[in-house]
This record gives structure tokens, C-alpha cells and sequence, in this order.
């Protein structure tokens, strides 16, 4: 009769046992998760989860469409999984964000047979995270932890604050298969069958197709989990054993790398940003100490703030690490040393690139890895590596809490009272976690073509060809908002969409974003036609003033094709012909712009400009800059090549607000077309700086530049910020604008 006792390791179990008791284990991780987000597992075929902060809805949306995406161009027309149908016509648009195809095996089949993708995501979500608590209790069981310990180290993994703060970023969730790849890992490293290196490879590819970042936190888990156990591992190594590892680490990365490749290019060609000098990394990177240790309860009521996602640890799961120092009973030696080496890499690596130590900078480890690590510079987000620390001290939970118990004294009870203490320790790192108020709510959405207004359906019967959803909003925040929601649209209806809303649009999307965000201006709409051969646009009626709808009415030529009152669907007759296009997806490097103008830098002579911009901007404190007007002259006898890629020498004009010498903001906006000698152009302006905030006197250069280098030529504008009493009056009469007009 085979033990019960729930110090039984692992490896002495058959496969039945082993196998009922993963699935026990399964169902009280189901059973929990479902209870902890109830709201959205209440309608999970027509519900997903809801956030206030609108770029997180934005990835919601972005993540629903990436996984419909996958599946229906996989199943019909593979070839062109990369051109996504967003940023119309942008080539090899699936590259601006996660491809995620390791998520497909499970998406895919639910999408496919329901046709829902709703479903299909919260059943993804559901399975993943289910599984990265299976499988930690299946790497502590392995390590020989009992049963009590590696249950509530698995339950410190699934319900931490890290990872449900992650439900709009499935693609980070993936990390659950981590713990199955140090199984296989440990296997292949204590001599076990060659299968266990296939799986281990098998494994790790999977865990890094799922995301871009997990690929590279997978590879340092591995790196530092096997430097963290070679020695206590060193009596049972062998030269066969080192060399399967090795091998099944060449074949991952031949098999992420060829998987990962067109983003290399991406990265080589500038449509993916290098962040190896760039503040960005600073911003998104974890708190040394905040991060860690302020609780979920903390931070909901706004007693401290932390900088991005919460990966707090928990208070009760520390005591169990505790534990860690007490005796080792029977888990393998090295499985201290190994959770401690993820735990460490993970807290390093999420700190970004330098952090401050007695006041005086030092360089990081992540640093060193986006100099010399092909790929790794465009990992903007060093935070995300937290959840290596949050893995690594879940291991240390489950193996300290094994060891607590082992105090316990030896009497018939005993594993009666192990349950007692599980359950206590489960309850009270609820508590910790705050379980209770992760009740996130939930937004019902259409599912099917028949859910989406009208004017999608009658879209959708129309033939095929290129459409935008209006209004393109103002401001990042918004466009990002209503892009990724025309991009869910788009999963029904399947037309070429030139809206969007990606990580990386690179230079191409980014001009054509830039002009079809000022339609439907005259100019902006001949050239967008040009390009892509716009020919629907879909009136979100009901986000936009009424004299903005109108303005779509007056475009000569269009029809209403169906109108009610949230929304419209428009056709535009009398359309150019798409003469640019070709010139607009050509591959490779560019000799010319889309008009044909010579790609070159120009010589000082042919820098011969004059700008013109009103002569002052008087700006209330608190108010915002919006938009400048200022009129380039071409006073050269050489036609200045503007309309291309914002990466290629190209013509802009570009602004600095100064204040004392010190640049506040600074931006650049395309001229729209090539410029010839003597002509002459109006351009708008639109800034990105924020509200300024002190009162004082400004500078606005505005000018022209190409490759970086300023013409000599440029307009200074003068801005006043006024003081706090004036700036009331002004701010209710909406800003004082040149030659007494309101400020737009």
C-alpha cells in the first residue's frame, strides 16, 4: 500500500497517483480563480474584464484582436501572417506588437469551433493561470517539497498581485510555463532520458513564443538558475548531461531565432525603437523597494504610489520564506539555491539599466545585456522581469512552508494539522494580497458580426477595400482607444483597416497616421487616397461634436450609405487613384520620396527658408499649448524631398519650447509634400508637451531640419505663461490668442 503522507516526494508516486494528484490540485486552482474574478467568469462568452486607465482597455482590445488574428491568417492564408490588416497599408504590421503565437494552441481551437473570440480569450486566461500554479506545484513536488508546502507556494505564484495585475497583458502570462521547463531542466542535468532535454527545448520554445520579453526573461531564468546549482549540483553533473542541456539550448535558439528574425529586421531598419539611451527605460522600471513591498490595499487607496504594476510579495508569504533557513528536511539541496538565483536575477533586472547606490549611479546588468544582446535594446519595460522575482520567491515560499511544517510533532494529527495550517496561510495571504477587492470590473462586448452596430454589418457586405473609423483622436491617450477598438471591429468585418494601435508603428505607419488624423482636410484626404485607396469611413458618431461630423458631409463626393444616430458609414466617390502605394510598401532602402524627389542631403544653398508664425502667444498658467500655425517658404532653387518615411532625410519642420536655455518640449511634424522652389506651405503645429505648470517667459524655435541638422532659418514666437490671478481669468475666457483672438 503505497503512503498517503504528504511528505510522499513526487518521484515515488505512480502515474495515477501523480496524475489525480495534479488534477486535484487543477480544480482548487479553477475553482479559486474563478471565485477571485466571479464578475467576469459570471458571462464569459460575452464579458471581459474592464479598466478606468484607457491604455490598458487599449491592450484588451489589442490582445483580442493579436489571437484572432494568428488564427485566421494561420488557417487561411499563412503566407501573410505578418501584414495585418491595421496601419493599412503598412506592411508587416503584426511586428508593432507581439505576434504571441504560443498562445494558438490554446486560443485557436475554442475560436474556431465558437467563432468567439471572447470566449475563446477568458478560456485562455483561465487555463494560464491554472497552470502556473499546477505547474510551481509540480516543480516544488519534483524538488521534493510535501504537499502542504508546494500548494501554498503555488498559491503565492497564481494569486499574487503580479500576475492578476497582468490580465490585459496575456502575453506576460506564459511565464506559467517556466516551471516545467527547470523540471525538464533538472532532469537533463541529473542524467534522466534524452526525452527530457526534447521536452525541456520543447518547452522553452513554447514559453518564448508567446512573447518577446518572455523569451529573453526565460533565457535569464535559465542562465541563473544553472549557475545558481552547478555547485550543490556538481556530484551528479556529467559531461553526457551538460551536453544535452546544451544542445537543447542550441535548438531553442535556433528555433526562437528564426521565429523572432523579422523583428530583428524590424529592429535593424528603425521600425522598432532602440532603447539603450532612452529615457523610457528609466520610466518603466520597477521601484527597488516600492514595487515589492507595498501592498495592493496601499495602493488602492492612494496611501502610496508606486511606479508601474505591483509585484508585491506579500508580508505572510516572507514568513514562510523564513523558513528557507531552518534544516533542510527532503527537498533536493540545490532548491534553495536555484529559487534564490531566478528571485535575484528577476529583482536585478526589473531595476532597468542604473539606480542610484549612496547617491552615486551605477551601471545595471541591463545595460550590459541591451549592448551586447541582439534584441534585447527594444525590451522597454525592465519592470516586466519582476515577475522572474515573483517565481523565484514563490519557490521559497512553498519550500519554507514545507519546512515550518516539518516542525510540526509526529503524531497521528499531524496531517490534519498541516491542512489546518494551509488553510490558515492561504486565508491570511488572501488577506495580504487583497483578494477581496480584485474584483475588477466587467465590460459586455459584441461577439459576433450580428452584436456590432448597423453600420458594421452593412460594411461588412460591401466589397472589400480600405476603411477608417473617425474620429482619430487628438491625443495619444484617445487615439490609442479608439484605434484598438476599431481594431476589434475589424476581427468581424476583416477589412483593411487604416486605424490602429500598436507598441511599434514605425516611420511608414506613423506619417500615415499623421495625415489621416487631420482628415477629412482636403489636402490630408487626397493624399491618404493616394496611398492606401481609402474608400469606406465608419463615423463613431457619438465621440464626435456635431460640426465634426459635418465636416465629413461636405467632402465633394460622398455618400451616405447608412446613418442613425451613433453611428455612420460613408463612401468616398470620385477617388485618386492609389498611385503611391507602390511606392509607399516597396521594400528596402529608399532612393527617392513617394513623388519621386531625389533622397538626398541638401547643400547649405539649396537651405534658402522662411517661416513665418505669429508673433506671440500669450498662455495662461495651467493651460495647455494646442496647436501653432506657421507658413515654410521655399526660397532655394531646389525642390526639398519631404514626403517620405520620417527616417529617411527627409525635410520637417520642428519646434523647441525653451525656458532659460533648458528645452521644456520638443517635436517634429512632416511638411505633407515635397516642396519646390519658391512655394509655400502652412503647417499645423500640434504639440506634445503637457500643462505647464510655473508661470514665466517662453521660447518657441520653430524651423527646419533635415537628418537632425537645423536650417539656418527659424521662427521664434514668444510665450508668456501669466500669473496665477490672471491665469484664472484666462483660462474662463479660454486663453488670449494672437492679436487679441481666443487661443485654440
Amino acid at each position: 500500500m503505497v503512503s498517503t503522507s504528504t511528505s510522499t516526494p513526487a518521484s515515488s508516486l505512480d502515474s495515477v497517483q501523480w496524475s489525480r494528484e495534479l488534477a486535484l490540485v487543477a480544480t482548487l486552482f479553477a475553482l479559486g480563480l474563478t471565485w477571485t474574478l466571479h464578475p467576469l467568469f459570471a458571462n464569459p462568452a460575452g464579458a471581459t474584464l474592464q479598466w478606468e486607465s484607457r491604455a490598458r482597455a487599449a491592450d484588451m482590445n489589442l490582445m483580442l484582436w493579436i489571437l484572432s488574428w494568428d488564427w485566421n491568417a494561420l488557417t487561411q492564408d499563412p503566407w501573410n501572417l505578418l501584414n495585418a490588416n491595421i496601419h493599412y497599408p503598412t506592411p508587416r504590421m503584426l511586428l508593432g506588437a507581439e505576434h504571441m503565437l504560443g498562445y494558438v494552441p490554446l486560443y485557436g481551437p475554442i475560436y474556431g469551433v465558437s467563432g468567439n473570440p471572447v470566449l475563446a480569450f477568458n478560456a485562455t486566461m483561465l487555463v494560464v493561470l491554472v497552470g502556473a500554479g499546477v505547474n510551481l506545484y509540480a516543480l516544488l513536488r519534483h524538488w521534493g517539497v510535501e504537499r502542504y508546502g508546494a500548494f501554498f507556494g503555488a498559491a503565492v505564484f497564481a494569486f499574487s498581485p503580479g500576475q492578476l495585475g497582468m490580465l490585459s497583458q496575456l502575453q506576460l502570462l506564459g511565464i506559467a510555463l517556466a516551471p516545467l521547463v527547470l523540471i525538464f531542466l533538472d532532469r537533463t542535468l541529473l542524467g534522466g532520458r534524452p526525452i527530457n532535454a526534447v521536452l525541456c527545448a520543447v518547452t522553452l520554445t513554447w514559453l518564448a513564443m508567446c512573447s518577446a520579453y518572455l523569451a529573453y526573461i526565460s533565457a535569464s531564468a535559465i542562465a541563473a538558475y544553472c549557475l545558481s546549482v552547478v555547485l550543490p549540483m556538481r556530484e551528479r553533473l556529467s559531461g553526457r548531461s551538460i551536453a544535452r542541456v546544451a544542445v537543447a539550448g542550441l535548438a531553442t535558439a535556433v528555433m526562437v531565432g528564426a521565429a523572432y528574425f523579422p523583428y530583428t529586421g524590424a529592429l535593424n531598419r528603425g521600425d522598432l525603437e532602440d532603447y539603450r539611451a532612452s529615457k523610457v527605460l528609466i520610466a518603466f522600471t520597477s521601484h527597488p523597494i516600492s514595487t515589492y513591498a507595498v501592498s495592493p490595499r496601499r495602493i488602492r487607496s492612494a496611501e502610496v504610489k508606486t511606479r508601474g504594476t505591483s509585484y508585491y510579495l506579500g508580508f505572510v508569504p516572507a514568513i514562510a520564506v523564513a523558513g528557507c533557513l531552518l534544516r533542510r528536511r527532503r527537498e533536493r539541496r540545490w532548491a534553495v539555491w536555484g529559487a534564490t538565483g531566478v528571485m535575484m536575477t528577476g529583482y536585478v533586472l526589473s531595476l532597468g539599466i542604473q539606480t542610484s547606490i549612496t547617491g552615486v549611479p551605477r551601471t545595471l546588468p541591463y545595460a550590459w545585456l541591451a549592448e551586447y544582446v541582439p534584441g534585447f535594446s527594444s525590451m522597454r519595460v525592465p519592470g516586466r522581469f519582476a515577475i522572474l522575482a515573483v517565481l523565484g520567491f514563490a519557490c521559497l515560499a512553498g519550500i519554507g512552508f514545507g519546512r515550518w511544517l516539518s516542525l510540526l510533532p509526529k503524531v497521528r494529527a499531524r496531517s490534519s494539522v498541516g491542512a489546518v495550517a494551509l488553510v490558515a496561510g492561504l486565508v491570511a495571504t488572501a488577506y495580504d494580497f487583497d483578494l477581496r477587492s480584485i474584483h475588477t470590473p466587467v465590460a459586455e462586448r459584441p461577439t459576433s458580426l450580428s452584436g456590432l452596430p448597423q453600420a458594421y454589418r452593412i460594411l461588412a457586405a460591401r466589397p472589400r477595400a480600405p476603411v477608417i473609423e473617425a474620429p482619430v483622436g487628438p491625443s495619444s491617450a484617445i487615439r490609442s482607444a479608439l484605434g484598438a477598438k476599431a481594431m476589434y471591429a475589424s476581427i468581424f468585418h476583416g477589412f483593411p483597416l487604416l486605424n490602429g494601435y500598436t507598441g511599434y508603428k514605425g516611420e511608414s505607419a506613423t506619417l500615415l497616421d499623421y495625415f489621416s488624423g487631420r482628415l477629412p482636410g482636403a489636402e490630408s484626404l487626397e493624399l491618404v487616397q493616394r496611398i492606401s485607396g481609402l474608400r469606406y469611413v465608419i463615423v463613431n458618431r457619438s465621440r464626435m461634436w456635431g460640426f465634426e461630423w459635418r465636416k465629413w458631409l461636405k467632402v465633394p463626393g460622398i455618400r451616405k450609405v447608412y446613418v442613425d444616430e451613433t453611428h455612420a458609414l460613408l463612401e468616398l466617390g470620385s477617388r485618386p487613384e492609389p498611385d503611391l502605394l507602390e511606392a509607399f510598401v516597396a521594400p528596402g532602402p529608399r532612393h527617392t520620396t513617394f513623388t519621386g524627389t531625389e533622397l538626398r542631403v541638401l547643400e547649405p544653398s539649396a537651405q534658402t527658408a522662411a517661416i513665418e508664425s505669429p508673433p506671440m502667444l500669450l498662455v495662461a498658467r495651467g493651460a495647455q499649448l494646442k496647436t501653432l500655425s506657421s507658413a515654410v517658404i521655399n526660397r532655394s532653387s531646389v525642390t526639398w524631398p519631404a514626403l517620405a518615411p520620417l527616417a529617411d532625410p527627409v525635410v520637417r519642420l520642428v519646434y523647441e519650447l525653451r525656458n532659460n536655455n533648458r528645452i521644456i518640449t520638443s517635436g517634429h511634424v512632416p511638411l505633407g509634400a515635397d516642396l519646390g522652389p519658391g512655394e509655400t506651405r502652412k503647417i499645423e503645429t500640434p504639440f506634445a508637451t503637457g500643462t505647464l505648470i510655473e508661470g514665466g517667459d517662453y521660447q518657441l524655435q520653430v524651423g527646419l531640419s533635415q537628418g537632425g541638422d537645423w536650417f539656418a532659418a527659424r521662427s521664434v514666437v514668444e510665450v508668456r505663461v501669466g500669473p496665477p490671478a490672471r491665469s484664472r481669468r484666462m483660462r474662463q475666457r479660454g486663453g488670449i490668442g494672437p492679436q487679441g483672438s481666443q487661443a485654440r
